[in-house]
């Protein structure tokens, strides 16, 4: 019985350590930006031949509708024959009118003599609106520039689309990088946006980009340290201010240490569900033999005394009683009277 116990424990052990492992690798992915890796995707934005048509990156409700594109590109030290074309999508899900498009960083090259971009990011729509060639660098916390009077959006960095897909041409130089601070970087952030309506606005999930806005994101995405509507000084954000310390990605040792304490967390939880469980069901060092020594002690003993007990009964001979002779000697006053 208590065996069975144990196996049964230890399966639900092994469910437990599952479960949580998933919550902490996979849940923080599930409930807010889908993010991808350039260098990740490489293959799929930049191959040449495209048998299932471009890539295209669906945006979905509330929380997952914002997608963040990064990279750092390796740099080449040899001329490669053609430039490195890459295009992909980015579609917006049913009930919502567009798609934003917000650079957060940029770093890419540009010829120092004709000013033209030699990397280039460049933004393009289906009714045929074009974004400029973004290149050279840029941080997020420079959006203070002076909007377009036609809808207030600031297209230093950014880009909208009206009820289309968004189309995203990155493009890589075929020249070597000349110098050792030549780099290609850059971070986008996707939104799917909504046109504020009165029944936009009671939807307390979505809100205006900043009052008196014609344009509502999801309300989780305010003040999350990414920039989302196009509009200037960092609305979503609440100001530019806070992006002016440029923020170093984590290290592999920084990711290793929170690896690790995940992972000591996770162990500390199994094994106070296995106390939990074993006290439950009383084995292991719960069990009676444990939880009473000195009573198992006891009755040990006792058990030993009756068994030397028996086993003295049984080896005693059975020895016959001693009969009293009846025809004793006659006394001595007897036989001498006189004396």
């Amino acid at each position: 019985m208590r065996r069975d116990h144990s196996i049964k424990i230890m399966k639900l052990n092994e469910k437990i350590s599952f479960i949580l492992i998933f919550t902490v690798f996979k849940l923080p992915n599930c409930l807010g930006y889908t993010k991808v890796n350039f260098e990740n995707e490489k293959v799929a934005f930049c191959s040449k031949i495209k048998i299932l048509g471009t890539y295209t990156q669906h945006l979905g409700h509330h929380a997952n509708s914002g997608f963040i594109l990064e990279d750092e590109f390796q740099m080449h030290s040899k001329q490669w024959q053609d430039d490195l074309v890459c295009t992909f999508k980015v579609s917006h899900p049913t009930g919502t009118d567009g798609v934003f498009a917000v650079i957060q960083s940029l770093s890419m090259r540009r010829n120092k003599t004709t000013g033209q971009c030699i990397d280039y990011i460049q933004f393009r729509a289906k009714d045929g609106t074009n974004s400029d060639q973004f290149c050279g660098k840029f941080l997020v916390s420079n959006m203070n520039g002076e909007p377009s009077t036609q809808d207030g959006i600031y297209y230093g960095n950014s880009f909208r689309t009206k009820h289309h897909k968004l189309h995203v041409y990155i493009n890589i130089g075929k020249q070597p990088f000349r110098e050792k601070n030549d780099k290609v970087e850059f971070k986008i952030v996707f939104t799917a946006y909504q046109n504020c309506s009165p029944d936009t606005i009671l939807d307390l999930s979505y809100r205006p980009c900043k009052e008196l806005s014609n344009f509502c994101i999801y309300n989780g995405f305010f003040n999350d340290g990414y920039v989302n509507c196009p509009l200037p000084g960092c609305v979503d954000e609440g100001s530019c201010s806070k992006f002016n310390v440029v923020q170093k990605p984590p290290s592999a040792g920084t990711k290793l240490l929170v690896g690790s304490i995940s992972f000591l967390f996770i162990l500390f939880v199994t094994f106070l569900i296995s106390v939990w469980a074993c006290k439950k069901h009383k084995v292991a060092c719960f069990s009676e033999h444990f939880s009473n020594p000195d009573r198992s002690r006891q009755t040990r003993v006792m058990e030993m005394n009756e068994q030397a007990i028996a086993v003295s009964g049984d080896s005693q001979p059975s020895v016959p009683p001693i009969e009293v002779d009846k025809d004793l000697p006659p006394k001595y006053e007897d036989l001498f009277p006189d004396r």
